[in-house]
């Protein structure tokens, strides 16, 4: 498929591009294997291009670092070559803000230090050491949001520093180096922490500590602010008391708690406070509450969805327990905490809705339930936020927002009556911000299970609802007439109109209410000719190949 708007992209950035001498050492050490040096050369032609695809940089230069180490390392020029990788990690950290990227970055440059010592073993050349000292000097010079990266990073320097302490017997530099790397990262790691609330002020102010086992204190004491101070302590007589330089002091910084084991021992917390404790209410309080304040730290990021799976079954619990009936607290704080990750895992969230209100429901209390709906509606809904059509010929769409439309239609079937303001809310959030549903979601079953729930008090809300939801299709993939009329109408052309056989494809494969606007945006074109409003329905480069004259337009246009 050829596409006007990418031959216009590509001559406005179409340059002569060389490689750069200075990577033709690399070039050098693959001569040999054809392959490799095909994929190599393509790798450095876009690193010596001015528009060049930092994304795909830092994941051909991991390859190639990683994969193709034994080349570099039987080479006489192979430091050299080590040394250019790390200036690429670093000069893709530097040059773009994007945070991803960044990260992408970050991890694969310390991997690659790691990998360097590791595969090098007790015979590391001094050469190898000096590529790796001068990268933890300058990665050390960086700010402290740019070094956080390094400290957030899924590869730790204690890593690199153990392997150090066993390859390298001899005094060199690269202690010096690793030391002062360490120290700035524990001080740095420890300082994030400390920023955040300490765990036992948080717990304090949904339940009284005091009358807490004092088994379970303790337990959370372990990554209490006092614990994060006394490591700080410990850091601080490493500094003061050690030689900066010596492999003692590399030793003693490497047995640290590090940035990811906090973080692996906040994740362990949940388990260790339910250990032996299956039946106690007041376990499964405390428990909730530390989920509550993982998913509230950024810096626990990479065990939010776990937290979130776990507060489903959590909730779920407590609210089947007598004593939680009359306290609603919790659910208040945990739509306030789950309101903050709806952008970031809206289905999950979701997930955790849906089990709060199974559970509420469960309780036929009134003013349990009606209090549950105000949070609800309050957290706000997911909206079909159509952003047209991809290149994949896939309807760009928010894919939760079926999943909000179903959990809502769940739990108002479990009890229409009194669910009167969930569906009231429902009805709105879909007038205002549309419903965008596919023959493949199956939505008509959904349909079916709500109008056999006890509608009849509420009908007159159920009928408004029923007039907004397109379920069209019972069956999937168009099949029937459509199916017929889509193709002879296709063939009519010999499927050289590209509009046309889109919207055939686009009937066939992913049929949804959206259609039928289509089909009237291409009626309205055919009568005007001007083809803007139909930009929203079809791919970037179908749109550019769409002329408003011509056999496939001028003939439709008069009849």
């Amino acid at each position: 498929m050829k596409s006007r708007a990418l031959e216009v992209n590509l001559s406005d950035t179409r340059v002569d591009v060389s490689i750069d001498p200075e990577y033709n050492v690399l070039l050098e050490i693959v001569d040999s294997y054809v392959g490799i040096k095909n994929r190599i050369t393509i790798f450095l032609k876009e690193l010596s291009h001015p528009y060049r695809n930092r994304e795909f940089i830092i994941s051909e230069a991991r390859h190639f670092s990683l994969q193709y180490f034994h080349l570099y390392r039987r080479h006489p020029r192979g430091a050299q070559a080590l040394n250019l990788f790390a200036g690429i990690f670093l000069d893709t950290f530097e040059s773009d803000p994007d945070t991803s990227l960044k990260t992408g970055a970050a991890d694969n440059l310390v991997l690659f230090i790691q990998n360097i010592l590791k595969e090098s073993g007790p015979d590391i050349p001094d050469s190898y050491l000096d590529v790796v000292k001068n990268t933890l000097e300058k990665i050390e010079t960086y700010n402290k949001t740019d070094f956080f990266y390094f400290v957030k990073s899924y590869y730790q320097p204690n890593k690199i520093a153990n392997l150090l302490l066993d390859n390298v017997r001899k005094e060199h530099g690269v202690f010096g180096a690793i030391n002062r790397f360490m120290v700035k990262f524990h001080g740095d790691s420890f300082d994030y922490w400390l920023s955040r609330e300490d765990p036992l002020s948080w717990a304090s102010r949904s339940m009284d500590i005091k009358t807490l086992d004092r088994n379970l204190v303790k337990i959370l004491e372990q990554v209490s602010h006092t614990r994060i101070q006394e490591w700080k302590k410990e850091l601080e007589n490493i500094t003061h008391s050690l030689d900066s330089k010596s492999r003692e002091t590399a030793k003693a910084l490497a047995a640290l708690v590090n940035y990811q084991k906090f973080v692996g021992i906040v994740q362990s917390i949940p388990r260790q406070i339910m250990s032996g404790r299956k039946d106690n209410i007041q376990a499964w309080h405390l428990k909730l509450t530390f989920l509550f304040y993982i998913i509230h730290i950024p810096g626990l990021a990479a065990i939010h969805v776990q937290a979130l799976r776990e507060i489903n079954t959590t909730l779920s619990h407590l609210i089947d327990n007598a004593d939680f009936k009359k306290d609603i607290s919790i659910i208040d704080q945990a739509f306030l905490l789950l309101k903050e990750h709806k952008g970031k895992h809206p289905e999950t969230v979701l997930d955790c809705i849906h089990k709060i209100g199974e559970a509420v429901y469960r309780t036929s209390q009134i003013d349990l339930i009606n209090h549950f709906i105000d949070r609800t509606v309050d957290h706000g809904f997911q909206f079909p936020m159509i952003e047209g059509t991809g290149e994949d010929w896939q309807i760009k769409s928010n894919t939760a927002h079926v999943k909000n439309i179903r959990i809502f239609l769940d739990l108002i079937s479990r009890h229409p009556k009194k669910s009167r303001r969930l569906l009231s809310a429902l009805i709105i959030s879909l007038a205002i911000g549309g419903v965008f549903i596919k023959d493949t979601d199956l939505f008509p079953r959904d349909i079916t299970k709500f109008l056999n729930s006890d509608i009849g008090p509420v009908f007159n809300l159920v009928k408004q609802l029923a007039r907004l939801l397109p379920a069209f299709f019972n069956e999937i993939g168009a099949e029937g007439r459509l199916r017929d009329i889509s193709t002879a109408l296709d063939e009519a052309c010999q499927r050289k109109d590209r509009l046309i056989h889109f919207l055939r494809k686009q009937c066939h494969v992913e049929s949804s209410g959206r259609i039928v606007d289509f089909i009237q945006e291409v009626i309205l074109f055919w009568k005007t000719g001007n083809k803007e409003k139909l930009e929203p329905y079809v791919p970037p480069s179908i749109y550019h190949e769409i002329d408003g004259s011509g056999p496939f337009v001028d003939g439709p246009g008069i009849i």
